[in-house]
């Protein structure tokens, strides 16, 4: 069984790393990074090829992005510059948001928002997107998943569903089943 499971992971591995689909995803969002701190920076340079992160249900693929910025930038700027990102928003921007506005049944909250802390000396932020949030006696789950050309629903829909899965092995030893309010909506789970 461990032997199973471990080729399978080699499996996805490699499909993801070779999927053009994925490899377009990860594309757009770094085009649109550099983009947006382009106007804000001296230099910015970025790791060529994607590599391979294994989280324990989900593997995704990341480039370091590395800009030397220019005198008087700050986190607030910068925050302001880069969010919301590509990958929740959508490009091109505005008419992404639009449709997003238009025709996602809830309210996004804070989900896909922006968490981290502002210093004098540091800034350093993430986006909201694999998150839960308590509010009185339940608890929220919030996830996503990036449509793209090429994208397939199904694929997507399981990307999510492993997703969610993990954030539910956090919180419970026994996770209950789980329904989408709304096709996207959030979990709850009481």
């Amino acid at each position: 069984m461990v032997a199973e499971k471990t080729r399978q992971k080699m499996e996805l591995a490699n499909w993801l790393s070779q999927d053009s689909k994925n490899l377009n995803e990860n594309q757009y969002v770094v085009d649109d990074i550099i983009e947006r701190l382009t106007p804000h920076s001296q230099t910015v340079h970025v790791e060529k090829d994607a590599r391979l992160v294994r989280l324990r249900k989900v593997q995704h693929l990341k480039r370091n992005i590395h800009a030397q910025l220019n005198n008087g930038v700050n986190g607030v700027q910068l925050l302001a510059a880069l969010q919301p990102t590509a990958a929740v928003a959508g490009l091109p921007r505005k008419e992404a948001m639009d449709f997003i506005l238009e025709h996602e049944p809830f309210a996004r909250g804070w989900y896909a928002g922006s968490v981290g802390y502002i210093s004098h000396q540091r800034a350093e932020f993430c986006v909201a997107i694999r998150s839960a949030l308590v509010v009185n006696d339940q608890v929220q789950l919030f996830a996503g998943a990036g449509i793209v050309p090429g994208s397939v629903a199904e694929h997507e829909w399981q990307e999510l569903n492993k997703k969610m899965s993990t954030l539910l092995s956090l919180i419970s030893d026994h996770p209950r089943r789980w329904v989408w309010r709304h096709e996207s909506r959030p979990s709850r789970i009481k």
